[in-house]
């Protein structure tokens, strides 16, 4: 009885590898400017084979932005982890150095487009499903952190709304800053540019604002700028400073 060859990968490799091809193709080209036959063609599959996985470039842009929310999820969680006081670990998410912590050179463009109503309207509701757990399980770690602070007694609240604006607040600060940061180096600002120069440091505006939104709680330590170099360090030694 004739038996066919067996396939060379699984399909969750064979996905990984499309998923690899085009983060290549990117590079090479741009976030607009890839193509579907180059991705093929660098991942040595057909066009139909690769249309098993992805429908569509949106649906590449979708799933390259799953990988990059669960790669950043990975690494807040080793943050967030680490042997310091509850208020240096959430600091310490804006003094890493995205030169050492992103995924993709093209990681912050990604996150602008993603969130475009043209690339949610085209996308398909498996990719985007995804894309959602991914950032959901983000929230829910930052929730997890914020709540395990307060029960432990390291951090004083009145109530779950303190709680959630508390969170829903360093979260801003750190991704509002990001966001205005590439902005401003995309219309070239020069006047600004001393902003964009990272990983920041302990005394840069970000870091002391983030630095007076956090110490407007009730924490049993404080943070101090001494708590924020120590901080630094910390980073510097796992590598991501």
């Amino acid at each position: 009885l004739f038996m066919p060859p067996a396939p060379r990968f699984s399909p969750e490799e064979e996905r990984e590898i499309v998923l690899d091809a085009a983060v290549a193709c990117i590079e090479e080209s741009s976030l607009l400017g890839f193509t579907i036959g180059a991705i093929a063609k660098r991942a040595g599959l057909s066009v139909g084979s690769l249309y098993k996985h992805v429908q569509s470039k949106e649906d590449l842009l979708v799933a390259l932005a799953t990988r990059q929310a669960r790669h950043t999820r990975r690494l807040y969680g080793e943050i967030l982890s680490a042997g310091l006081s509850a208020p240096q670990r959430i600091i310490s998410l804006s003094l890493l150095n995205p030169a050492k912590t992103r995924l993709f050179s093209f990681d912050e463009h990604l996150n602008t487009l993603v969130s475009s109503e043209a690339i949610l309207q085209r996308a398909s509701q498996g990719w985007l499903a995804q894309m959602r757990a991914a950032a959901e399980s983000i929230d829910l770690m930052f929730r997890d952190f914020f709540q395990s602070a307060a029960d432990s007694g390291e951090l004083d609240v009145a109530n779950e709304e303190e709680l959630h604006t508390l969170s829903m607040g360093c979260w801003s600060m750190c991704a509002g800053f990001q966001h205005i940061a590439l902005m401003r180096n995309v219309r070239g600002s020069e006047r600004q540019e001393h902003l964009l120069a990272y990983p920041l440091q302990a005394t840069d505006y970000p870091i002391v604002c983030t630095q007076r939104l956090l110490n407007t709680y009730r924490w049993r330590h404080p943070l101090t700028a001494e708590a924020i170099e120590s901080a630094c360090v910390h980073l510097v030694a796992l590598g991501y400073r």
